[in-house]
């Protein structure tokens, strides 16, 4: 089948099959039925432009925008909101522009040598003999502390996830499309209010509840201030 000539019926027929799709129409079924090489049948279809899986692809205007809303902090699930583009091309574009960081800045891949990586190696393992001979201890000793610590810190607890209050802006905006109810003197029982049903489903630490609430109360007074134009102090 190498170095056979396609006729042009023959071409036809396989970008109409192309098109049209569907297990039946896979490239190694068309060669089949056509008695040629499926790379054969994959040339012609890149040749007239047609791809068996396109995927999805960024248009340079998307990438800027991604790249803007990367460099100033925000990840994956706001690129995909704000630009509109799923998530398996917006882990892409994060993994391109990783480069674009400041060195460290968290975030940043650090690209060294084979050598560096030895040298940095080597560096902490002096750290370790100095910090034994200071306190007079043994090097396994330092190294057994430095193992319980991460393994403690591996232990602890998460802290729980805090929505920004532009997230909470938007909640608020859905739970009062028109109008906000009641003056500003009854932000505060509106906002225990909010807490009370956030309560429900979740139980937040004393530290990390008061700091929700804040974020409920600055996300009220953005509401106010988007409603009536001006700040509401």
């Amino acid at each position: 089948m190498m170095g056979k000539k396609i006729t042009n019926v023959q071409r036809a027929e396989i970008l109409r099959r192309a098109r049209e799709g569907g297990p039946r129409n896979l490239q190694k079924v068309v060669a089949r039925d056509l008695g040629i090489s499926p790379d054969t049948v994959g040339a012609i279809e890149a040749q007239a432009g047609l791809k068996r899986h396109p995927g999805y692809y960024t248009t340079p205007e998307q990438e800027r925008a991604a790249l803007a809303l990367f460099l100033d902090g925000h990840g994956q699930p706001r690129i995909m909101e704000e630009v509109g583009i799923p998530s398996g091309p917006a882990r892409e574009l994060i993994a391109r522009f990783r480069d674009r960081q400041a060195r460290g800045k968290s975030g940043h891949r650090y690209r060294f040598s084979k050598l560096e990586l030895r040298a940095i190696a080597r560096d902490l393992r002096e750290a370790q003999r100095v910090v034994a001979r200071k306190w007079r201890v043994t090097v396994s000793w330092v190294k057994e502390f430095q193992n319980i610590r991460r393994q403690t810190y591996r232990n602890a607890e998460p802290a729980p996830f805090l929505p920004k209050v532009e997230d909470l802006l938007r909640l608020l905006r859905a739970l009062l499309p028109t109008e906000i109810p009641f003056d500003c003197r009854h932000d505060s029982p509106a906002v225990e209010g909010l807490m009370q049903g956030i309560g429900t489903f979740i139980s937040l630490p004393d530290k990390y509840a008061e700091g929700l609430r804040a974020r409920f109360g600055v996300a009220l007074s953005e509401l106010r201030r988007e409603r009536s134009g001006e700040w509401i102090h």
